[in-house]
């Protein structure tokens, strides 16, 4: 699916998206996204306004990918993501026995939010059994005992994130026995929804909660989270479950 572009206001109740609402590859295959922009407002249940609340499943790009390789490339999304329920991401909502790999930077507007209550990431709300890849000109040769610059990252995710659980400036939340996260970057503010306190919240994921293996290789995180006093944060990964081994590679 290439040159693409939306500019409407899209509604729903679940697997919500700003081109596609939901992808299920059960039975094999795959898809490529390139060169598309969306331009819009992507809300669940209410009204085209500059606020609107709805339901789960909501992407700026797909609802819901499921059981299959998906390419990103070239994609330009400037919209406002909006649910009152679960995984909410700026791209994808939902993520299900995928191999998800980003071929170029996915440049999303700094003024464009993403909204919702529980599995909330920039780019990914939830991901259950699923490898996710960022560009390759991200890989840094770190040496011993160096910090690289962060400016040669290229910039994933770069808006405004609001949530109180689960809550990641590229991923909100990972199922699945084993995951590995690599070459991603978040320029962004992440902030709690009112007055409530978060929990489970990281500047690149929110939270990792079933037994197995967890890797989160060569990824940035810049700018601001604020838990409003909760508990459960980091700055790359905000939870991972006791009883996972976790690899974090990199500087």
């Amino acid at each position: 699916i290439v040159r693409n572009q939306s500019t409407s206001v899209v509604y729903g109740d679940e697997a919500v998206g700003g081109m596609i609402g939901e992808v299920n590859m059960e039975n094999g295959g795959s898809l490529s996204l390139g060169d598309s922009i969306i331009k819009s407002h992507v809300c669940v249940s209410g009204s085209a306004v500059s606020s609107v609340k709805g339901r789960e499943t909501v992407g700026g790009f797909i609802g819901a990918f499921k059981f299959g390789s998906l390419t990103i490339k070239n994609i330009n999304i400037a919209t406002n993501v909006f649910g009152t329920e679960n995984n909410v991401g700026g791209l994808i909502g939902y993520l299900e026995s995928a191999d998800v790999k980003v071929e170029a930077t996915t440049i999303l507007d700094e003024n464009m939010m993403v909204e919702g209550k529980e599995s909330v990431g920039g780019l990914f709300g939830c991901a259950n059994k699923t490898l996710l890849q960022g560009p390759s000109d991200n890989i840094v040769n770190f040496n011993d005992g160096v910090v690289p610059n962060m400016d040669i990252f290229k910039d994933q995710f770069s808006g405004k994130l609001y949530g109180n659980s689960n809550v990641g400036g590229i991923l909100g939340q990972i199922k699945g026995q084993n995951a590995e996260m690599r070459n991603f970057s978040a320029y962004c503010s992440i902030s709690t929804l009112g007055n409530s306190s978060g929990t489970r919240m990281g500047g690149i994921l929110g939270a990792y909660e079933n037994s197995g293996v967890l890797s989160v290789n060569n990824c940035v995180f810049k700018g601001v989270l604020n838990s409003n006093g909760g508990d459960m944060v980091g700055g790359i990964v905000g939870y991972c479950d006791v009883f996972s081994d976790v690899a974090v590679d990199g500087k």
